[in-house]
């Protein structure tokens, strides 16, 4: 993959056709690395949690853009040829997706809370005596 990547350097000001470019090379890589996980419980059971954990993340940050990360989890959880479910990596991943989950809430949350604090006090700020 490395040598797949020399030699491409993109810039997020870039021309639109390179930024389309550069999307399309990263659901190549991502397609790649989905099929490395299909059906090879060994490989499945050699990912670290730390990188599960990032898996998790692009997920959930990039879920309406780039879906193809919940085939990922997918493969990384079910062995699809076998059937097979590997518990361990079933576990972390519930745990990640719990807590992003639950950060995401809490952030919106916040938002919202200072958002009717700020709507409060621009109401009080109309109504002086």
């Amino acid at each position: 993959m490395a040598r797949w990547f020399e030699g491409h350097h993109f810039t997020v000001t870039g021309s639109r056709s390179q930024l389309e470019n550069l999307l399309l090379k990263l659901f190549c890589v991502l397609f790649v690395v989905c099929q490395t996980f299909v059906g090879n419980q060994v490989t499945c059971l050699k990912i670290l949690p730390q990188q599960i954990q990032a898996i998790v993340d692009l997920a959930a940050f990039h879920l309406e853009k780039v879906p193809e990360f919940l085939d990922l989890l997918n493969d990384i959880v079910k062995v699809s040829e076998l059937g097979l479910t590997l518990k361990r990596n079933q576990a972390y991943v519930m745990k990640y997706l719990m807590q992003v989950s639950l950060t995401d809430y809490l952030d919106s949350l916040t938002f919202t809370i200072k958002l009717h604090l700020h709507r409060i006090a621009l109401f009080f700020a109309k109504t002086k005596v």
